[in-house]
């Protein structure tokens, strides 16, 4: 009986001892990492949740963004916005919030699902991201499976349709 009682004791003291460290580190500092957010597995941190507004342009036949270049412009009416020009349109976004994940120096649109589907004709438009300020340094944007080139802007003009 005394040996259950001493061991009983023994693990209360070790208990009380030990604490939670999860919780704080060795200065007393809070070292918990909020468990919302994205995971940016660059470096294994989580960030807060960033959104970008997005929108699709006129559809046309042109197809003139053969070399996967997007394009960083800044305005003062819009701000920062990545600019990728014909793409060919697969679903539209109408001033739609998209999410956004940073890794490394590449910007990438987070997938609404896995799930892919088509529209029922074949045309070409501009896709925009309106980009928060701290975006601004990419030299990547991931959009539909493809990474982009990001160069300094203006974006080049739509041609017009010759059909």
């Amino acid at each position: 009986m005394k040996k259950i009682i001493a061991c009983t004791a023994m693990l209360s003291l070790m208990f009380i001892a030990c604490g939670n460290e999860s919780s704080t580190n060795a200065r007393g500092q809070d070292s918990a990492i909020p468990n919302s957010g994205v995971t940016n597995s660059a470096i294994g941190r989580k960030d807060a949740v960033k959104t970008a507004v997005a929108n699709t342009g006129p559809c046309s036949m042109n197809n003139a963004n053969a070399g996967n270049k997007a394009y960083l412009t800044n305005t003062e009416n819009v701000g920062y916005q990545i600019v990728i020009p014909d793409i060919d349109v697969d679903f539209e976004y109408h001033n739609d919030e998209v999410q956004i994940e940073r890794v490394g120096d590449t910007l990438r649109i987070v997938p609404d699902s896995d799930s892919v589907f088509s529209l029922n004709w074949i045309c070409y438009a501009y896709y925009t991201f309106d980009l928060p300020a701290s975006e601004k340094d990419i030299n990547y944007f991931e959009f539909k499976g493809n990474v982009f080139d990001v160069i300094p802007g203006p974006a080049p003009e739509k041609a017009p349709d010759t059909l």
